[in-house]
């Protein structure tokens, strides 16, 4: 949700390789509101929203304020409970429900060349999954029904991140690391039971330079995440294997400013090698089975490429420009696309992974 939000930028062109090999289409990131880097006194604010199409009622508030030594702290807090959805023609949509419990933890340094933030997000969703005959045959109860039924998704998020800024005088340094846990049950048939069940750990890092040289301003980086997917103890089905995956790659972006015209250009290389493991007795036991039915139940794939992208805008007057851009990226194939093998609920079809996917290169043209 919005919490902790100021604003919400989509940078498109060469500037999305300083954020990952797949960002090409654009990335949406994400300004948190740092209202407490700047007030010397407790500041926040609070309120409450309802939403009629689902009875629903969202409570939320956030506090902080910098104190001695340019030292700061923030927090954000929300709930928000939903009943069944109701169609614009009144009908009720059974189990169209959901629930969100929501909260953030900010502390950091805020000095003129040298700034800092650790945070802390945790988020837990009940969410309702509307079954295809739900239109003939209603599983909806009574309006105001918040209690969650069957089938559902209960996701648990918790997010640590830890964002540095340097000015060095000649350059200037940016850091960033952060790991992302995210666990994931679909519970269909039974409250006792798991259908589905992932855990999933992230650890992402992002190690940058910018820096001028006349005209030209420079941004040089490496960046990388580590990820391990496994299914939960005691699942009813398995969709995927476990795997794990190490990406990294390097990038360089360069900004030219030439009388009326403004030239961005940006390259990126990025290395990918990704485990798959089904060799556990739950894997066995589900008769799961990898592509090419390996001897030892694990594979290996890997993927690398470069991502780059050329911009160019000419300003004709205050209110007038033309952009151009040009881009080339791949994209490597996600753990279902190669590895999967079962019947996925959410598509009603039974999934078979191919592990000879190669990745996926493309070509953009953007004229504005």
């Amino acid at each position: 949700n919005d919490l902790g939000v100021k604003s919400i930028d989509v940078i498109k062109g060469p500037a999305s390789v300083l954020y990952g090999s797949g960002a090409l289409g654009g990335v949406i990131l994400i300004q948190d509101d740092e209202f407490y880097k700047s007030s010397n006194k407790l500041t926040g604010n609070f309120g409450s929203t309802f939403n009629s199409v689902s009875n629903g009622l969202r409570t939320y508030g956030s506090a902080g304020q910098k104190i001695d030594n340019d030292l700061f702290v923030g927090a954000d807090l929300a709930y928000e409970n939903h009943a069944d959805y109701t169609s614009g023609e009144g009908d009720i949509i059974g189990n169209s429900r959901f629930n969100m419990s929501s909260a953030r933890i900010h502390l950091g340094i805020d000095k003129e060349k040298f700034d800092n933030k650790l945070s802390l997000t945790y988020n837990r969703q009940n969410l309702g999954i509307i079954e295809d005959d739900e239109l003939e045959i209603s599983k909806a109860t009574t309006r105001n029904d918040r209690d969650m039924q069957l089938p559902f998704q209960e996701v648990t998020d918790v997010l640590v991140s830890y964002n540095q800024h340097i000015d060095h005088g000649k350059f200037e340094s940016v850091f960033h690391v952060s790991h992302h846990f995210n666990d994931r049950k679909e519970i269909e048939e039974d409250f006792r039971l798991v259908d589905l069940g992932l855990n999933q750990n992230n650890t992402f890092y992002n190690a940058r330079i910018n820096f001028e040289t006349g005209r030209f301003s420079h941004n040089i980086g490496l960046q990388g995440n580590f990820l391990k997917n496994e299914n939960q103890s005691k699942v009813q089905e398995i969709l995927i294997p476990n795997a794990d995956y190490a990406e990294n790659g390097a990038y360089y972006m360069l900004n030219w400013d030439w009388k009326s015209y403004f030239i961005q250009a940006a390259l990126r290389y990025d290395y990918r090698q990704v485990n798959a493991d089904a060799s556990d007795e739950q894997f066995i036991d589900a008769g799961f089975v990898l592509p090419g039915e390996p001897e030892s139940r694990t594979l290996e794939s890997n993927f690398s490429g470069f991502t780059g992208s050329l911009g160019v805008t000419k300003s004709f007057s205050k209110t007038q420009k033309l952009k151009a851009n040009l881009s080339t990226g791949y994209r490597s194939p996600d753990l279902a696309e190669l590895y999967s093998f079962g019947q996925h609920p959410g598509t009603n079809r039974f999934e078979i992974g191919n592990a000879n996917f190669e990745r996926e290169q493309s070509l953009q043209l953007d004229l504005n």
